[in-house]
């Protein structure tokens, strides 16, 4: 595949080269790396002097700790964010961010009208404006889970389009991630139970009754 000439970039702020690398072979790259934040902490790598054996790195915690270069993460200095992690403001902003590097690397047109489709088939989906916090949570999840689906599909007698909302499999995931949340509020519960009351005066409530 072609690389794209240097005026076609001009007006793009470039993220990391891994990255670029998985635009030119056309396969699946985190939208992380298309938002504000990713492509900012990606030029900082980029422009750290050659000679500089230490770069920040932000931890889990948010605090920022120096660690070698070496060991920046695929040219970052911060641990990439899941793309279901991430804010709606990044989303739109990375997909917005990526369909132009799609055009750029000469992706198939067909291919760019499809993720035009998908992306702009999730940001307007009724769930979006949901009350219900895991219906929002559930679109960004069908988002990963389809496209890298789609991905390992490619060219097989399974392959399929991302152009149309599977409601179904929309539905699932919001199932799963309502049992998901159910067993974890469940098992806190149990846990605080405990804390308040020790398992032998558990035991003793029980035999009572």
């Amino acid at each position: 595949m072609p690389v794209p000439k240097a005026k076609a970039l001009v007006d793009l702020c470039l993220p990391a080269k891994y990255t670029l690398k998985h635009m030119e072979n056309v396969t699946y790259v985190e939208l992380f790396y298309f938002t504000n934040k990713g492509i900012a902490d990606a030029e900082e790598v980029a422009t750290a002097p050659s000679n500089e054996s230490f770069v920040w790195k932000q931890q889990d915690n948010g605090t920022p700790s120096l660690v070698e270069a070496s060991t920046a993460k695929r040219g970052l200095k911060m641990d990439v964010l899941p793309d279901e992690k991430l804010s709606w403001e990044q989303f739109f902003k990375a997909t917005l961010c990526m369909i132009q590097f799609m055009k750029c690397y000469h992706w198939l047109q067909d291919r760019i009208d499809m993720f035009c489709s998908f992306f702009l088939g999730i940001q307007s989906h009724h769930w979006r404006t949901s009350l219900h916090p895991l219906c929002k949570k559930s679109l960004l999840f069908y988002q990963v889970k389809q496209w890298h689906l789609w991905h390992h599909t490619i060219g097989s007698n399974f392959s399929f389009t991302l152009a149309e909302i599977e409601e179904e499999v929309l539905r699932n995931i919001r199932d799963k991630l309502m049992q998901t949340s159910f067993s974890t509020e469940f098992n806190k519960m149990q846990s605080v139970s405990f804390r308040v009351f020790p398992p032998f005066i558990w035991h003793t409530l029980a035999c009572s009754q």
